[in-house]
């Protein structure tokens, strides 16, 4: 491929966990993916609103529906 296509065109998950009251740190969830789910493409993506982070976006190529509910039960958010 000559460019890099999403999970709408590639296939994969999209995961939204809405932050809440909790701090989440994007660099330790990412390295934590990229340990344990080593086969696939994550990308994250911070949601925020005036500065304030309101959660996180996570796209994963995961292949099946279960690979992909894995990976977000993981998570643990």
């Amino acid at each position: 491929d000559f460019m890099n296509k999403g999970v709408s065109l590639s296939g994969g998950i999209t995961i939204t966990v809405p932050s809440g009251d909790k701090e989440i740190n994007l660099i330790d969830i990412e390295n934590y993916l990229n340990t344990e789910f080593p086969e696939y493409d994550v990308s994250l993506r911070e949601i925020s609103s005036f500065g304030n982070i309101e959660g996180i976006l996570i796209e994963a190529n995961a292949p099946t529906k279960e690979e992909g509910e894995n990976l977000r039960d993981s998570l643990q958010i």
